[in-house]
């Protein structure tokens, strides 16, 4: 299945411009236009353009390497315990699939639009007197300086370091 890979969302005049290209298609070389159905939720509510940008991207129609705020907000939403009662990927498929019933709601929207105002939380992990500096496939570069430490945003990366060492913690940031 294809998905677009986006570069760039820029919202300009009451038009909303997509840069991308087609996950399909090679050379991959992007373009900008402008998606007149987006363009047209905006003159509706900066609340329904930022509800279907994050439907875009939560399900897997709009991809890439663009770290804008949508999807920052439905990898926030992704790491939490809440999203398991509306991830596709565990769907039937079925009309009737609790899943599906669930993705139908006010509620779901509502879910998404809360990712935009969520708050990361900041990690860093340590020894004790050293912290994670860098790390790599196969290694762990340690500073004993904290404001030099790597800042990780969400838990499972932070238990994935303590399952690999036993003397090992975390500190909130």
């Amino acid at each position: 299945m294809s998905y677009e890979i986006i570069k760039k969302i820029r919202i300009e005049n009451g038009k909303v411009f997509v840069t991308s290209c087609s996950s399909n298609v090679y050379p991959k070389t992007p373009y900008e236009y402008e998606t007149t159905y987006l363009s047209k939720l905006l003159n509706e509510g900066q609340e329904k353009l930022d509800l279907e940008i994050l439907k875009f991207y939560e399900d897997g129609s709009w991809q890439g390497s663009y770290n804008n705020r949508w999807k920052r907000a439905v990898d926030k939403l992704k790491s939490t315990e809440e999203y398991k009662k509306y991830n596709w990927r565990k769907t039937s498929y079925k009309a009737d699939c609790p899943i599906n019933i669930a993705r139908n709601t006010k509620e779901f929207d509502d879910f998404l639009l809360s990712g935009l105002k969520m708050k990361t939380e900041k990690y860093i992990v340590t020894n004790g007197s050293a912290f994670v500096f860098k790390l790599t496939r196969n290694k762990i570069k340690m500073t004993y300086n904290e404001n030099e430490a790597k800042i990780f945003n969400y838990m499972k990366d932070v238990n994935k370091i303590l399952a690999m060492f036993k003397d090992f913690y975390f500190i909130k940031k």
